[in-house]
């Protein structure tokens, strides 16, 4: 409207026939909102150096139904040959269990997103910045059963995830004389990656557990090398991590004072 306060509103409704009837539905909307304010009245005495200013937001929802195979919400028997009994001269065939099936449905990412566009000097400086937050709900892992279970576990929209992040790009377009033109880009961006929601009753730091940052480094805490024979022999047995420690080595940081590194 008047090309200062724009609207975008999409409605999308998707099916698919790799969940089970009820699940088979997900219904996807986006919305986009944005706010020229230099096109506004107030906004004239700075023309001149801002050529233009906008604010701008955003929100959808996607479906994803990549699971590993269709129809897994039906148990089915798998068979083969088996190789070391025979009768009648024939290997004999077999059945095995049935797998579980699993009750899964659409696994869906809803982006939100602000930002601000600008450009001065007559267009040769031009920037924009975003801030985002990416939440995936409903992801499919495989909780953990006993043994006794006898089958492989389904897998359940039992995991969420968020990426949090921001970018920054900054464009210098501009000519030297009437032949030669140049534009610098450069730009910045960063983003976390957190685990909001797993089923990990353990806590186990070698699985994903709610918390847990995508990438990030567990590990021992040093406090530099091995310097002198009476810094080796005062240190923390460190036996239980390797052998043989000599001059030069590193040296573990003792965090719980129980003088054992473990």
């Amino acid at each position: 409207f008047k090309s200062k306060y724009l609207l975008e509103l999409n409605g999308r409704y998707d099916g698919s026939s790799k969940f089970p009837s009820g699940k088979r539905q997900v219904s996807v909307p986006s919305a986009s909102a944005g706010w020229r304010i230099s096109e506004e009245s107030f906004f004239t005495p700075l023309r001149g150096v801002i050529d233009n200013l906008k604010l701008r937001a955003s929100v959808g929802v996607l479906g994803n139904q990549a699971i590993s195979s269709y129809f897994s919400y039906i148990a089915s028997l798998t068979g083969g040959a088996m190789s070391n009994y025979m009768m009648n001269g024939e290997p004999l065939t077999y059945l095995s269990a049935p797998s579980l099936p699993n009750n899964v449905t659409w696994e869906k990412v809803i982006s939100s997103d602000a930002g601000i566009d600008l450009a001065l000097f007559d267009n040769r400086l031009s920037g924009s910045f975003d801030y985002y937050i990416r939440d995936t709900k409903d992801m499919l892992m495989k909780k953990s059963y006993p043994g006794t279970l006898g089958a492989a576990a389904p897998s359940e929209n039992a995991a969420d995830l968020r990426n949090t992040g921001w970018e920054l790009a900054v464009t210098w377009n501009d000519k030297i004389g009437k032949d030669w033109s140049y534009r610098i880009n450069l730009s910045l961006s960063d983003y976390q990656t957190e685990i909001t929601k797993y089923d990990n009753p353990t806590g186990a730091i070698d699985d994903y557990y709610v918390g847990k940052k995508v990438g990030e480094i567990w590990g021992f805490k040093t406090v530099g090398l091995f310097q002198t024979e009476d810094e080796l022999a005062s240190a923390a047995d460190q036996s239980r991590i390797g052998t043989k420690w000599r001059l030069g080595d590193v040296h573990y940081a003792n965090l719980d004072e129980d003088n054992v590194i473990t």
